[in-house]
């Protein structure tokens, strides 16, 4: 082999050699997500299962790289007392919230919103006690904090019911330096079974009110970190 062609060779493998350590010192977006690959996981895994009342779950298939941050308790009632931000308040194992978690990451994703915080009942919730009919969930932990996120929600739920002391299942809330300037609870009048799909139509809907909701607060420059 002459001396141009072993030049060539080694060219070749150094330039190989850059561009494959480039790509192990970059940072991937998606392998560092950690929040939405848990959320990712937990919706998925009951993909095909049936819920505690024996009815099947729809299935659904989420991004790993999504705009989802799980946040505490504390960290919601941060955000209702003086910050900004869209806060999702549900579980992987609420039907309504399954066909609502996709909806809200798209009009997120739409609004160029690189955030929404995700608040797991399962920390402070039995989903014994959900009805999945109505979106309610009764008897979840009684303390301060809890106390404290019913009294912030007992406004938005007036409408919907005269029970106190409840969540419903999604509560998404669209918060503007501590005000609740929109919100929406369980998906949409129309999809009255939990365990359907969301046709066309109500998936458009659906994603109309997050939009609106989304525009409320999206000049607001000072969104919670």
């Amino acid at each position: 082999m002459n001396k141009k062609k072993k030049l060539i060779i080694i060219g070749i493998v150094l330039i190989v050699g850059i561009i494959l350590l480039f790509g192990l010192l970059l940072p991937n977006k998606k392998n560092n997500n950690v929040d939405g690959r848990k959320l990712k996981n937990n919706y998925e895994k009951l993909n095909g299962k049936t819920s505690e009342d024996g009815k099947k779950y729809v299935s659904v298939d989420v991004e790993s790289d999504n705009v989802i941050k799980y946040v505490s308790i504390d960290k919601v009632l941060d955000i209702l007392s003086n910050k900004s931000g869209v806060i999702y308040i549900g579980s992987s194992k609420s039907a309504y919230s399954r066909s609502a978690i996709n909806i809200l990451i798209e009009a997120s994703n739409d609004s160029n919103v690189d955030k929404v915080y995700y608040y797991d009942i399962d920390d402070i919730c039995d989903i014994k006690n959900l009805d999945q009919k109505t979106g309610i969930i009764k008897d979840c932990e009684d303390n301060d904090k809890v106390k404290q996120l019913y009294e912030k929600l007992d406004n938005i739920y007036k409408g919907y019911t005269l029970e106190s002391n409840i969540l419903i299942l999604p509560t998404v809330l669209f918060v503007s330096n501590g005000e609740i300037v929109s919100s929406n609870i369980k998906t949409i009048p129309t999809h009255k079974n939990p365990y359907s799909k969301l046709v066309k139509s109500q998936e458009e809907g659906l994603k109309e009110i997050y939009m609106s909701g989304l525009d409320d607060i999206i000049n607001n420059k000072n969104l919670a970190n």
